[in-house]
């Protein structure tokens, strides 16, 4: 690093030799494994206490009110990005810090970014205070009084919200899941049950109830804060802000900004492209089943949330930790959606006929099935992904993804015009396929073990595409045949994997 500096008041040699012990083995397999764990869990407890009080929730406050509530959770989450890929970008530059064994320089990264990402909430909460009544009623079509007095409130909570992915960063890069887990779990369960024990208790009013759950969120940031400073206790020496780490992170954040501004659009954009060109009822037919689908992506995300980190510590260091890491989690990946998703392929009549009823099935099969090859390449996409901005390279899967938007767009302008939902699921198999694709190719320039990556993961990746591609178009006897012979040579080839790796999982549970 050319830049140092010396925080005043944290110097290197008053670092204590325990202090600095905590940062060894952050990148062990047990830490990586418990924190995978423990993030799969975080996200698996609000999902079942929100499938439970949605319902509830909705016949308590009624539909508008709660098409209301669903807009402003809508605003925040699009609201809490305008950190503008800084948070991401301190988790990488603390990491790196921790990598190069440079821990004096924490405190100034960690606040620089802390205090650059406070005052871009500042600024978010400023345009929603004044463009909020706007967007209400063009992105919306609603001028409720309520929903608009509702948004200015949100805008005073804007900057905390914002400012959360400050601290939150810190806790990642140390790999302080436990404390994520808690925070963001309590906070996400209350989110659902907290406007019914008001409701129900206390007969509060709507605006009463989003005045509520801005607070909640604000309480999120002041436990974020203090963890921060509980598990990082150079920052607690006073506030830093330098210039260099300020350009190095916007530098990165640019990138990452249009990686989640662009890509979430292109997983969207489909849907859109069906409403507008097709019918809104197709757009039923056509997400139904990716509703099922999407949830499979939280094994894939709570494994690059706890690997970005991870990968930023490694890259400093010698590569065969680092790419034996990529390899590890990218065959982990790839082999626990496998047989899932072989299954959710195989039954999907059945599935969606108890679920949704016999009309899905007639139109939404296909669909399915061709989505359960979209998710099976985007899960394994996930981790390359993650492991080219941990190289500091994340101009690659921006750049990627401006390219794959233009392309998709001209796609789903002809595939739509055929008024065919399955040639545009076809349409965004393509897209996702030339994701993956890139992202590997990308991946595999940056790595030694080149011939190991082949053999672990891209040929067995495509292998597994060629079947579930295959299922739609098969014959039922030759269906069924295809996907049982599959499976079995899925158990028999990686049945010594599948124990070892969930004999480590087990014991990493019990040990944490």
């Amino acid at each position: 690093m050319e830049y140092k500096s010396q925080a005043p008041g944290f110097k290197f040699d008053q670092v204590k030799e325990k202090e600095r012990s905590k940062y060894s083995g952050l990148t062990s397999n047990k830490v990586l494994a418990q924190n995978t764990l423990i993030t799969i869990l975080a996200k698996v407890f609000p999902l079942v206490v929100g499938i439970f009080a949605l319902p509830y929730l909705i016949s308590e406050l009624g539909e508008e009110k709660f098409g209301m509530l669903a807009i402003i959770w809508l605003i925040i989450s699009y609201f809490s990005m305008f950190d503008l890929g800084i948070g991401r970008a301190v988790v990488k530059e603390v990491s790196d810090l921790i990598g190069a064994n440079e821990y004096e320089e924490i405190p100034v990264a960690a606040w620089t970014g802390i205090i650059s990402i406070f005052l871009m909430g500042i600024l978010g909460g400023l345009i929603l205070y004044v463009t909020g009544e706007l967007i209400l009623n063009r992105a919306f079509d609603t001028t409720n009084q309520v929903a608009v007095d509702a948004l200015l409130y949100t805008s005073f909570a804007v900057p905390f919200i914002v400012a959360t992915t400050g601290f939150r960063a810190v806790l990642m890069a140390e790999q302080n899941f436990f404390a994520i887990s808690v925070i963001q779990s309590i906070n996400s369960i209350l989110n659902y049950l907290l406007p019914l024990l008001l409701l129900y208790f206390f007969g509060f009013e709507f605006i009463e109830i989003v005045i509520a759950l801005l607070i909640l969120k604000i309480v999120a940031f002041f436990a974020f804060a203090v963890s921060g400073l509980i598990s990082e206790p150079s920052l607690r020496s006073g506030t830093h802000f330098n210039k260099v780490y300020l350009s190095k992170m916007f530098h990165f954040g640019k990138w990452v900004t249009i990686s989640n501004v662009v890509g979430p659009l292109i997983s969207q954009l489909d849907r859109y492209f069906i409403a507008a060109v097709i019918s809104v009822s197709a757009v039923t037919f056509y997400t139904t089943p990716l509703e099922v689908l999407t949830k499979l992506m939280m094994v894939p995300m709570a494994f690059i949330t706890v690997l970005f980190p991870a990968f930023s510590t490694l890259a400093s260091k010698s590569h065969e930790r680092r790419e034996k890491l990529y390899l590890e989690s990218s065959k982990g990946v790839m082999l626990l959606l496998f047989p899932t998703i072989l299954i959710i392929s195989t039954f999907a009549d059945y599935g969606l006929k108890v679920w949704v009823g016999a009309e899905f099935v007639e139109k939404s099969t296909f669909v399915a099935q061709i989505f359960c090859v979209v998710f099976f390449l985007r899960g394994i996409a996930y981790i390359p992904a993650t492991y080219l901005p941990g190289l500091n390279r994340p101009d690659l899967p921006a750049k990627f993804h401006l390219f794959e938007i233009i392309v998709f767009v001209t796609g789903l302008y002809f595939a739509a015009r055929t008024g065919d939902i399955n040639i545009v699921a076809f349409v965004s198999l393509g897209i996702t396929a030339l994701d993956t694709l890139l992202l590997l190719f990308a991946a595999f320039n940056l790595l030694e073990q080149k011939s190991e990556m082949l053999k672990k993961i891209v040929w067995p990746m495509i292998f597994g595409a060629l079947i579930l591609l295959s299922l739609p178009f098969l014959e039922l006897v030759m269906f069924y045949m295809t996907s049982a012979i599959a499976l079995t040579i899925y158990l028999i080839t990686y049945h010594k994997y599948l124990f070892k790796i969930t004999g480590k999982l087990k014991k990493a549970l019990l040990d944490s």
